[in-house]
């Protein structure tokens, strides 16, 4: 056998590999589509334009953890859904926001929940990898990995690098398994039956004096960028900030200019901002499980209060020119 039909039956082998690797990879993708439970679930309902919410919560964990939506809908009469989205920044939330509008008929109105002002790669990547395809995806998330090529363009990839139980939920997916699946969320919500843990103690003994918190200028960008893309729907859009624990703010020490930031953002794309960090329950750890995330009972008391407000908004001051740029107590 001469050296050249060696290698001509080496390339037709290579070949013959990638061909049968990308169409196992094609079909455990197709299984992950079909995936009905968990946050890739709702991702899932979201490309299916399966929600078609009035009002749509955007967000990370402060978006997920704290905004019922049964008691947002039953006190303004709109169909409601959370797609927060647990360690999300806002090139994250662009992806998927962006992903929701293309799906779904838009929203009346948008709750954008106020993030850290930082690009990061802390979400799952897991729950985005079955649409990668997706120009809207790949394009926001890629900023913030550089590798991610690897897992849009090689075959079984994701698979290699996820674990064993990513590879099963995909088989399981694929197979139509109708095994329950207990879900977690209602209408996107988490509500998070916990109590106070010891994270912000030990932040405290971290910095005993406090830290300033990075805002850097690509994640200036990217805010910017949601609150276009909301705007050219043509959707209404309110920034909202839920409550802290009242003594993590103390240990904030550009807090001024990180709200001073959004708020110039804010009135140039004449968007209203709502801040809670003065209701009551900010001062008892009774309500949160820790500094930035309140428990089932403290979601719920902040729930009710920001569907009177959102209730009185669409009723007396949707598409006017009211200013409601509130810090709510």
């Amino acid at each position: 056998m001469t050296k050249k039909n060696i290698l001509l039956k080496s390339i037709l082998f290579v070949l013959i590999l990638l061909i049968i690797a990308y169409g196992l990879n094609c079909v455990l993708i197709t299984g992950l589509r079909k995936t009905t439970g968990g946050d890739l679930g709702i991702i899932n309902k979201i490309m299916r334009g399966e929600i078609n919410a009035e009002v749509l919560i955007s967000g990370s964990s402060r978006a997920l953890v704290h905004f019922d939506c049964d008691i947002i809908g039953t006190t303004t009469g709109k169909t409601c859904y959370n797609m927060g989205l647990n360690g999300s920044t806002y090139e994250a939330q662009l992806a998927l926001l962006e992903a929701y509008l293309k799906n779904n008929r838009d929203p009346d109105i948008i709750i954008q929940v106020l993030g850290s002002l930082v690009i990061s790669n802390n979400y799952d990547l897991t729950l985005f990898f079955p649409y990668l395809d997706k120009k809207y995806f790949y394009q926001h998330i890629a900023t913030t990995n550089h590798s991610l090529w690897k897992y849009r363009y090689i075959p079984l990839y994701g698979f290699a690098k996820f674990n064993r139980m990513y590879l099963i939920k995909a088989i399981k997916g694929m197979i139509h398994s109708k095994k329950a699946i207990r879900e977690k969320r209602i209408k996107g919500y988490w509500p998070r039956d916990k109590t106070w843990n010891d994270d912000f103690e030990k932040y405290k003994k971290l910095y005993p004096n406090g830290r300033v918190s990075p805002m850097e200028e690509q994640a200036v960008i990217v805010f910017r960028k949601i609150l276009k893309l909301v705007q050219d729907k043509g959707s209404d859009v309110i920034l909202v900030a839920p409550p802290f624990y009242y003594e993590s703010y103390a240990l904030c020490l550009n807090k001024e200019q990180l709200a001073g930031c959004v708020d110039i953002i804010a009135g140039e794309y004449h968007v209203p901002v709502w801040r809670y960090d003065k209701m009551s329950i900010t001062k008892s750890k009774e309500y949160f499980y820790n500094a930035s995330h309140l428990n089932r009972k403290g979601a719920t008391i902040f729930s009710q209060q920001f569907s009177k407000d959102l209730q009185h908004y669409l009723k007396f001051h949707q598409n006017s020119n009211v200013d409601w740029m509130y810090d709510f107590s």
